[in-house]
This record gives structure tokens, sequence and C-alpha cells, in this order.
């Protein structure tokens, strides 16, 4: 009886310690997705224990320096409020993951050798009442520049045992050690059948696509033309308000890139109109100026480190409890290029509670966008008590002779002398 005893717990501590290589979402591990059109990363970097289910958070680590146990839900509500969805999370057991597919559990049992399957009862499906997950095959494949093995599952709908769906012939791939590599979200399954594609992965190494500092930050060239858009609306100036708006181009002279930091020296030529109070955005403007001005742009690493790294549906809270940065969806825009959105909101912390910031201080939010290979794209202060909107947007940009976006007045309103000599650079910006 020992013995067998014995080979029991040993078995289970096998299958267990072997499971861990089929994770769907390794902890630790930082993996990118494109699923149609758009730019996703999951990063499974907390696992809460609870017997014989853990909870996996992508991004829970960001939540709050303090115990996310106890605050998360009150978070959440107002980040409900605020139109925000909530911080990712997925189940597992040591022999399957599952997740909610509306009210029903569905199960992907990540152990499954070739030939073997398992049927998911559920009712959130019309005209299905099961699904048949079946492994097709295991076998040794490279994707990213890494070979690893290889599990393939297929999906078939079902309805009173007969054949209703292939879900459109989506496949979940499985890697041994890097996790999913294709699959549909469980809670999506027949309604929103986005296909999720590993675009890059870093295990503590890099491959393919990854959210590095360089990407953003270090692809800027001597030559390259960048129109802005600034506007100062309800700014204070005895003896009231006004509005300031300002159009101008940038034209990088020099650039010097480092681990920590980048410094761009420009030129800049620029309209600028001005508004008195009383008379906003009245035609015409009470004066309008222009101005040129050479001058040095610095960006440093350590202001960006949490931006790259987050998630979308991620907010970290400020350790004075007094700010709540919440990370959106990346998305491939501003020109086809992916960016990363996050939104500082102001928080009070509520006396009467002792463990979670419950109440939303000023409606005023700072927006900050960034974007690959242009650094800051799109910053402000919008909203408040006095409906200010301070705000600088990129509009288009011209490199090694090809322009995005807006560039409509980019020739016709600047002085040939703010091209540099070396103009039109041997590189491109998306190479």
């Amino acid at each position: 009886m020992k013995s067998l005893l014995t080979f029991s717990f040993l078995f289970l501590f096998f299958q267990i310690s072997f499971s861990q290589d089929w994770a769907l979402f390794p902890e630790g591990q930082k993996t990118y997705w494109e699923a149609d059109g758009e730019f996703h990363l999951y990063y499974n970097d907390v696992t809460f224990p609870g017997g014989f289910t853990n909870k996996h958070y992508f991004g829970a680590d960001y939540l709050t320096e303090y115990d996310t146990t106890e605050c998360y839900n009150e978070i959440l509500m107002y980040e409900y409020q605020l139109g925000k969805p909530p911080i990712d999370s997925i189940f597992s057991t040591p022999f399957y993951w599952f997740d909610f597919l509306g009210n029903d559990l569905i199960y992907f049992y990540q152990l499954t050798e070739p030939g073997g399957s398992w049927t998911n009862i559920t009712s959130s499906i019309v005209g299905i009442d099961s699904i048949v997950f079946l492994c097709i095959s295991k076998n040794e494949e490279m994707f990213l520049g890494v070979t690893d093995s290889v599990k393939t599952f297929t999906l078939t709908g079902y309805n009173n045992d007969s054949v209703i769906s292939d879900f459109n012939n989506v496949e979940y791939k499985l890697s041994k050690n890097n996790g999913l590599i294709k699959f549909v979200p469980l809670r999506l399954l027949g309604s929103q059948m986005v296909e999720y594609e590993m675009i890059g992965f870093d295990d503590g190494q890099e491959h393919g696509f990854t959210n590095s500092w360089k990407n953003y930050f270090g692809e800027f060239e001597p030559g390259m033309i960048m129109k802005w858009w600034d506007i100062k609306n309800g700014a204070y100036t005895p003896p009231g308000f006004y509005i300031e708006e300002t159009f101008y181009i940038d034209s990088i002279i020099s650039v010097n890139f480092t681990d920590s930091q980048v410094s761009l020296y420009v030129e800049r030529y620029g309209t600028r109109y001005f508004w008195k109070s009383g008379n906003l955005y009245s035609s015409p403007w009470d004066s309008t100026s222009t101005f040129s001005e050479n001058k040095y742009i610095s960006h440093w690493r350590h202001n960006y480190d949490l931006t790259l790294d987050a998630a979308p549906g991620w907010f970290n809270i400020s350790p004075d409890n007094e700010k709540v940065t919440y990370y959106s969806q990346h998305n491939f825009s501003n020109w086809e290029l992916p960016t990363i959105s996050y939104d500082d909101f102001n928080y009070l912390y509520d006396s009467a509670s002792t463990e979670c910031v419950k109440l939303i201080a000023d409606p005023a939010y700072i927006h900050n966008v960034l974007t690959r290979g242009l650094g800051i794209t799109d910053s402000g202060l919008i909203g408040g008590f006095w409906f200010l909107h301070f705000e600088t947007k990129l509009l288009g940009y011209g490199i090694n002779g090809e322009y995005f976006g807006d560039v409509s007045t980019l020739f016709f309103s600047v002085p040939l002398r703010i091209y540099p000599l070396n103009y039109f650079p041997t590189q491109r910006l998306m190479n």
C-alpha cells in the first residue's frame, strides 16, 4: 500500500512538473501578438495560488505596490466607470487551463497527446451545445528563430451530436517551452473569432518583435522632418484666459542616442495663433506670429520603462495613492505603426478605508502616446474643472523621401533653410 501511495505521489509530482512545460502563458515571459491588425502584449507576471487552482494576472505586478487581493475589485469598479477594461487573467491547474465563456467554463488540456480530445459543454454559443478540441499533431517546429516541440489542436462545434461548425478552421498551436503560438482567447469563442498569432516574445532573450526602448526612441535620423500641432486652451494670463494654437515643423539636425537617453538637436519653424478670452476660435484671431529657433530635445529612458513593459488593461497606483496610470490597447495606428497609450488619472485616498483607493478627485487626466520609431507623438492635459486642454500632437512626418500623415503644408510653409544638407537619409525609418 505504501509503495502504491509513493508511486501515486511520484506520478502526480511528475505530471505537475511536466505540465509546466506546456503552459499556455509561461510565467515571466512577455509575449507579443498580432490580432486583426491590433498589437497585444500578454505578460503572466503574477500567479495567485488557490489550492488546486491558480489565477494568473497579466500585469498584476504593476497594479499596486500594496496587497492586490485587497484593492483589486475596488479599483476595477472605478476603471469600469472610466470605460476601461479590467486587467486580463486566466486560470490553471496542473492538468488544464480554463476561462469563462459567458457562464460556461471552457477547459484546455495542454497535456493531451496527438489523437486525444476533450469536450466542453456550452450554452453560450447560439446553435452549439458542445465544443470538441482535438490534438492532431506534435512536431518539432521553428518559429521566430526558435525550434521547439509544438502541438496543434483543432475545434469542432456540435449540436445534438451533429457537426455545426469548424470555427473557420481555427487552430491552437502550443509550444512546449514558450506557450501559445496561435490561438483564440477561450472567452471569445463563437463571438469574436479573432486569431492571435505570436510575433515576438521575451523570455530573458528577445525573439522577433519586442518593445524595447530603442524601437521607440532609437530610430530618429538627421534629415527627418516632423510636423506638430500644439494647443493651450484655458491657459491663464492676466487679465483672463486665452487660447494659443501653434503649428510648427522640427527638422532633425543631429541625434545622440545612448542606452539611457536620446537627445535631438532640431531647427524649428512655426506659426502661432492667439485668441483672447471671449473670442475663442473667433475669426480672425487676435494676433499671429511666426518664429524659428534651434533647440535640444531630450528623452530619458527611465521615464518610459514601465510604459514599455505595460500590457493592455494594466494600471499602476502611485505610492502616495493619488494617481492611477492606465495603459491602453496597443493598436497599429498612427500611419500603421504600433502605439502605446497611457492615461494618468488623479485619485484621492479615502481616509475612512485602510485598504483601497476609492475616490476620483479631478476629472482631468494626462494622456500620452508613444509610437514605435517616433517617440512621443501625443501628450497633454485634458479635462478638469476648467475644461482645460493642453496638448502637443504629431500631425505628420517625412523620412527618406516618403511622407506620412498630414504633410499638406510641410513644404509650402517652411523656408528651404530648415532642410539639412543630408536630407533623404539612406536608412528608412520603417526598416
